[in-house]
């Protein structure tokens, strides 16, 4: 895999490679290297090949990459790098995503507080207010299936936690 980041390194104008790329943790699917090359520090995505072969997902990447953009100047993030005007590269049949790279750490779900749903709760809420619109896809009003929250509750009571009576307060609301 080294041999193949360095050409695309090489071939996307990222620079030759200083240091063997490192593996990043936190990932579920896909696999996250830590690439510093002589022009910059990059992280560098390699899609999950049997998730690509599905053939939705390439043009779901692309997507996804079109509303970070369109977002970029709205929330903080980090969108990927445009390679010769795509999101995506294709190499040696295998697919990469590129972006600058940012010193942070994951947060997982032992160490999520109040505050950090907070934070969470205020950029779900500026994405919704941008209401931005992309050209090339469309909005898709998608038919769901109505939750089956009295399920919901009777699992929850075998649980006997100490939130089932605030689970059965906000139910009707839920509902």
């Amino acid at each position: 895999m080294i041999e193949l980041i360095g050409k695309l390194c090489s071939i996307c104008n990222l620079g030759l490679m200083l240091t063997e790329p490192a593996s990043v943790s936190g990932g579920l699917t896909h696999k996250m290297y830590h690439v510093i090359t002589n022009s910059g520090e990059y992280a560098v995505k390699i899609l999950n090949s049997d998730i690509m072969k599905r053939p939705e997902a390439l043009n779901n990447m692309i997507n996804s990459e079109k509303v970070s953009h369109a977002l970029s100047d709205k929330i903080p993030l980090i969108a990927a790098k445009s390679l010769d005007g795509k999101y995506v590269a294709e190499l040696e049949k295998s697919f990469f995503m590129v972006f600058d790279w940012m010193n942070a750490e994951s947060v997982f779900a032992s160490d999520i507080t109040t505050l950090h749903c907070k934070e969470i709760g205020k950029i779900l809420g500026m994405i919704h207010r941008a209401n931005i619109v992309i050209e090339d896809i469309k909005k898709e009003r998608a038919a769901r299936k109505p939750y089956e929250w009295d399920i919901w509750l009777a699992k929850a009571a075998a649980l006997d936690t100490k939130w089932l009576p605030d689970f059965y307060r906000i139910a009707p609301k839920l509902k």
